[in-house]
């Protein structure tokens, strides 16, 4: 597998000029390195304690899918600072959960009649919190998809905490328009990307697409996509939507509601503030947030109900409203669980954005913190 090495100049906090280099762990000491940066990320950052791969005793974590798989992490200065895990193989060489997850068989339906029948996963991807606004994650997803390009995948396969889906999208990832429970993660949203979508690369101006042009591509596999799985033309992706469609996407979910965080703005100023979001649909009897869960983010109820559960006592939330302990300053940690009562539609704000919209907007910025202090649980 030809692996050469990904560098970018960032400048430190401290001031001096460092190079992020992406390599492949090849010793039993790097890999030992990215078991205990997993750990201080998954658990001591974000508190992900019920995990079954956390040893805390060694503080690292690990799996039986790391032995089959490819790890790639991020290094500055002597620093490991990110990961990110690449697994390819037959659909057999998955765990049937995951096969389930990824709807791997339709998948698999396809490809069998192609010259490369392998499916691709990208999971374990992070990066430690001094580096998250860095290219540090683009870096190591830019060379995960050299390598599964090297290797002749079609699809490739992964997950998110619906707070990153726009850090996906802007890459070419797609949903299925689900969700899943992960034990220790909460809620996640299924994505993959279509290897040789050159069309929908340039459409979302992925980073990948300068790869992919390098590299003979055919648009069957998205045309297939597309006929097999109809119901994904139906999710609202962050990358196609105008603040203008999704203005008129969300007073249609809210049906004369009003969002309470937008008490007070114009119009045109509550269509920048939504613009930040992504919507994610949640089904009935869906966890969205965990008491413990350490969280960067708000969440808006657009359409159905949750229900907040609080010492054992339930409260029912409706659309316009928002739940769980507001991140969008610092990191909260959550005090309630919050599950979907109903079939649901919920706008996610991450803090990364409201902090970069805030540093435009100051003036819309400070109008939604007051908002805010109305918003408990």
């Amino acid at each position: 597998m030809n692996l050469q090495t990904a560098e970018l100049k960032v400048r430190t906090s401290e001031g001096s000029e460092n190079c992020i280099k992406i390599k492949k762990a090849s010793t039993k000491r790097e890999r030992e390195a990215i078991y205990k940066l997993r750990y201080r990320v998954y658990v001591e950052e974000m508190g992900k304690t019920p995990m079954l791969s956390a040893n805390h005793k060694e503080k690292k974590i690990v799996d039986a899918v790391d032995d089959q798989s490819v790890l790639l992490y991020a290094q500055l200065g002597a620093e490991v600072i990110g990961t990110i895990r690449v697994t390819v193989g037959n659909m057999g060489a998955f765990p049937t959960e995951l096969q389930q997850v990824f709807k791997m068989k339709q998948f698999d339906d396809f490809l069998q009649g192609t010259a490369n029948q392998k499916h691709s996963l990208s999971t374990k991807m992070m990066v430690i919190s001094k580096y998250r606004s860095s290219q540090a994650a683009y870096l190591l997803l830019s060379k995960a998809y050299e390598v599964f390009r090297d290797e002749g995948v079609q699809f490739i396969f992964g997950g998110c905490s619906p707070y990153l889906v726009p850090l996906y999208e802007r890459l070419g990832f797609r949903r299925l328009g689900y969700n899943f429970i992960e034990r220790g993660f909460g809620l996640i949203i299924p994505l993959f990307l279509i290897t040789e979508d050159i069309k929908h690369l340039q459409t979302v101006r992925s980073p990948f697409l300068r790869v992919a042009k390098q590299r003979k591509n055919s648009p069957d596999a998205a045309k297939w996509f597309l006929e097999e799985f109809p119901q994904s033309t139906k999710v609202v992706n962050t990358q196609l939507t105008t603040k203008e469609q999704l203005w008129a996407y969300v007073q249609g979910e809210l049906r004369g509601q009003s969002i309470s965080i937008l008490k007070g703005l114009m119009e045109e100023e509550a269509m920048q503030v939504l613009h930040m979001g992504t919507i994610f649909h949640c089904q009935e009897g869906d966890t969205i947030i965990n008491t413990g869960e350490v969280t960067k983010e708000l969440y808006i109820l657009l359409s159905g109900k949750v229900t907040v559960l609080s010492n054992g006592v339930a409260s029912e939330k409706v659309p316009g409203q928002c739940f769980g302990r507001a991140g969008l300053i610092q990191a909260q940690v959550q005090k309630n669980d919050v599950s979907a009562t109903t079939e649901s539609e919920v706008m996610v704000i991450s803090q990364q954005a409201f902090e970069k919209f805030y540093r435009s907007n100051p003036t819309i910025g400070i109008k939604v913190l007051q908002n805010l202090t109305s918003c408990k649980g």
